[in-house]
């Protein structure tokens, strides 16, 4: 078995015994006892591999208080593995342990000093945890006349646990609370993983295989009058396994009670609950026989009650032959009945399976009635089909033809068509770009001429300027001395303007358009003047600065017939005084004036253009 060898103290090499040890500071619940800061009274578990050449490293809490360590590396919640070498660490990096498959040199020279020591602290442990399993196994099989379930599973636990206690309160009495938290959940994980059947098997026969040995090397007769007593047969030993199921599943409830899992009503410590009896006997021999093979190994019983309680308890349990015939009655009849069970069942199933293959039969051959007459019905319609196919076919395939003819028909019209109309549109674009052609040239004639038409007309505007300056000038003069003559012949000029700027108008009217007929080809009227038409804005740069002047020298023309107008209304000149009436007659004379000199420039432009 491996070994754990302190680093620390040099003589100390503690052997690991079994499969699952645990270690911890609390000598009564704990395999490996360790001591030092930061380690609770339930610290890790280790677990032997198969080989027992390594093994995993469990801690119960990752906390600062339970952190476990291998090779100076802090060990997760899952674990770690260990092997030959590895140095474990618990609670603290310096408080080490090597773990080792063969125990130190040091320490198989002072084993069989301390062999006695060891052998007595080893009786006296066994025989103190002997007591407090006799406490518990008597309260897992019914035993209830002196104290309850609670109290027997409390004392068991409280006997149990007496020294760790006593330790934590002495070495820290204020930190107890946490470490009994914190080792709630580990105990009761190890509590389930030491209930299962598997563990207490592998518990058995280890312990049956050092009883063995053990035999072996005794030579005494009382001895081997031992080992040859504790022989059972092949029904004695079922009957041991059944013990043992049946303890085993006791001890998983009671582990469940304590861990809070179950309530303990529905456990088997209830009073509720069907207890089970202890063996009877019934014949007076074979009580007497029991008691004396009993007797006779009460010595080999007691050695063996120090090493382990378990295989003791089992032995103890053997059942006779007269107890076994009502189990084996039950069994015979269980399996009777469930043999009656299986062949009622076996024929119900029978009739049902028979049932079901004569309704598929029926169906299936009346699927295939259908199959067949489906198929007969296919093959008809798609002959019908490729009949009817072949006639839309040929069908298509002649109005096919003759739409052809008649669209290669179509098409020669049409294209017929198009050529004429090709035509038509050659000769009228032909036309419209002559008429373009003509109406730019007419178009440059026009401004051309309107160009020569503005620059006459600014002429004319500059001479009735200079004359009506004059005129007013020398009316002006005139009407210092005499009012009356200058009034007069104020409003006589403005009339006289009037009258010579209608027949000019009249004249320049007539030559323009003469001349425009003469250069147009005979045909239908130029059509009417729109006056919403803006004939300003189509005119050239030149021809639009050419008539900007002449409103200029209109604007001119009418202030000057404006002042010729308040002379003519002039009543007294020391005064100022105007003679209304006569103030508006002729101010409509010179408004007159310029409108029609506008007028006639609008219309001379609309009547010529192209």
């Amino acid at each position: 078995m491996p070994f754990l060898r302190s680093l620390e103290v040099v003589d100390s090499s503690l052997e690991l015994r079994s499969s699952k040890t645990l270690i911890g500071s609390a000598a009564a619940t704990c395999d490996v006892v360790v001591t030092g800061d930061n380690v609770l009274e339930l610290h890790a578990l280790l677990n032997l591999a198969a080989d027992k050449a390594s093994a995993k490293l469990v801690p119960f809490s990752t906390t600062e208080a339970g952190v476990c360590y291998v090779n100076d590396v802090v060990v997760p919640r899952e674990g770690a593995v260990v092997v030959h070498g590895d140095r474990v660490a618990f609670g603290h990096p310096r408080n080490v342990f090597l773990f080792e498959l063969t125990p130190h040199p040091q320490m198989t020279a002072v084993s069989s000093a301390h062999s006695i020591e060891t052998e007595n602290s080893t009786q006296h442990s066994t025989a103190s945890a002997n007591r407090a399993f006799r406490k518990a196994l008597d309260t897992l099989r019914g035993d209830r006349k002196t104290t309850t379930p609670t109290a027997s599973v409390m004392a068991s636990i409280q006997s149990n646990q007496p020294a760790a206690r006593n330790r934590s309160i002495i070495s820290s009495a204020g930190t107890s609370a946490p470490s009994v938290s914190k080792s709630k959940d580990p105990l009761s994980k190890f509590l389930m993983e030491a209930s299962t059947d598997s563990l207490l098997s592998d518990y058995v026969e280890r312990k049956l295989k050092q009883r063995q040995n053990g035999s072996k090397t005794l030579s005494s007769p009382a001895s081997v009058a031992s080992s040859s007593s504790v022989r059972q047969s092949r029904e004695e030993r079922n009957l041991a396994e059944v013990e043992k199921l049946r303890l085993s599943q006791r001890i998983r409830e009671v582990n469940d009670v304590l861990n809070g899992d179950m309530e303990f009503r529905e456990s088997c410590l209830s009073p509720s609950a069907k207890s089970v009896s202890k063996p009877h006997w019934r014949d007076g021999n074979n009580r007497k026989s029991i008691r004396t093979s009993i007797d006779e190994n009460g010595d080999d019983d007691e050695e063996e009650d120090e090493d382990d309680d378990l295989p003791s308890m089992m032995e103890k349990h053997t059942s006779p032959l007269a107890d076994r015939r009502p189990i084996i009655r039950r069994w015979r009849a269980k399996a009777d009945r469930h043999k009656k069970q299986r062949h009622m069942l076996r024929k119900v199933f029978l009739r049902g399976v028979s049932k079901l293959v004569l309704y598929a039969w029926r169906k299936w051959t009346e699927v295939t009635h259908f199959e067949h007459y489906h198929v007969k019905l296919r093959t008809q319609t798609e002959q019908h089909v490729q009949q009817t196919t072949e006639r839309l076919t040929s069908q298509h395939d002649q109005v096919q033809s003759s739409m052809r003819e008649s669209h290669a028909q179509q098409l020669q019209k049409l294209m017929e068509l198009i050529e004429e109309k090709d035509q038509e549109l050659e000769k009228i674009k032909r036309q419209q770009r002559a008429e373009i052609l003509d109406k730019a040239a007419a178009k440059m004639r026009w401004e051309k001429d309107l160009h020569s038409f503005f620059e006459s007309a600014v002429v004319k505007c500059d001479e009735q300027i200079a004359e009506a300056s004059d005129q007013l000038e020398g009316l002006l003069q005139r009407a210092e001395d005499d009012v009356l003559a200058a009034r007069f012949g104020a409003a006589q000029f403005l009339v006289h303007c009037i009258l010579q700027q209608k027949i000019f108008n009249a004249n320049e009217y007539i030559r323009l358009h003469e001349a425009q007929l003469s250069k147009l080809p005979r045909g239908p009227s130029p059509p009417s003047l729109d006056p919403t038409d803006d004939l300003v804005s189509k005119l050239s740069s030149n021809g639009r600065f050419l008539y900007d002047m002449i409103q200029q020298r209109l604007t001119r023309l009418q202030q000057l017939h404006q002042s010729l107008a308040k002379l003519a209304a002039v009543s007294d000149v020391c005064s100022g005084s105007l003679d209304p009436e006569r103030l508006r007659h002729s101010s409509f004379l010179a408004d007159a004036l310029l409108q029609r000199q506008q007028s006639h420039l609008l219309l001379v432009i609309a009547r010529f253009r192209p």
